[in-house]
């Protein structure tokens, strides 16, 4: 298993892991109309940043994608953010996405950031368990999303470098 930088050709498996990744993760959380809707052609991402978007493959199969860079809507050049990360459901629990994390968490790092923090839906209780067991932890700090004209509350996990 490897964890490489995104390249043009993985698009369609990208696509495919964002859409069976949030049909996965947020069942029950996102209404489920929605999810229905969703399919691998429109998740795929318009643009692939290989300084920003590296994928997890195992043999020849893309199996995983993470995405990361300066922290959206953040006023810290020195924050740096998870804005996604994804593993197929099938393939979960085999350490694709602990070695996702950990390669986006030492990218950061050696870019300079202070530390970085990632957004994820309330009621994403595996999720959420993923992020401490990596040695995030949780803020008080809530937001709400807005997907399909409904508005979800997403709490924030943050790191910094410095407790290291």
């Amino acid at each position: 298993m490897i964890v490489r930088p995104a390249r043009e050709e993985d698009r369609e498996a990208i696509g495919i892991i964002f859409c069976r990744g949030w049909q996965d993760a947020y069942k029950g959380i996102i209404d489920q109309e929605y999810l229905d809707t969703l399919t691998p052609q429109a998740a795929q991402p318009k643009n692939i940043n290989p300084e920003i978007t590296y994928v997890c493959q195992t043999g020849e199969e893309v199996i995983g994608v993470v995405n990361f860079g300066i922290a959206r809507q953040e006023n810290d050049p020195e924050l740096g953010e998870i804005r996604a990360i994804y593993v197929l459901p099938e393939r979960q629990g085999q350490g694709a996405g602990s070695l996702m994390f950990k390669k986006a968490q030492n990218l950061l790092q050696d870019r300079g950031y202070k530390g970085f923090i990632l957004w994820s839906l309330l009621g994403n209780q595996l999720s959420h368990d993923f992020y401490i067991k990596m040695g995030m932890s949780k803020t008080d700090r809530i937001k709400n999303y807005k997907i399909a004209n409904k508005d979800y509350p997403s709490c924030q996990f943050e790191y910094h470098f410095d407790k290291e």
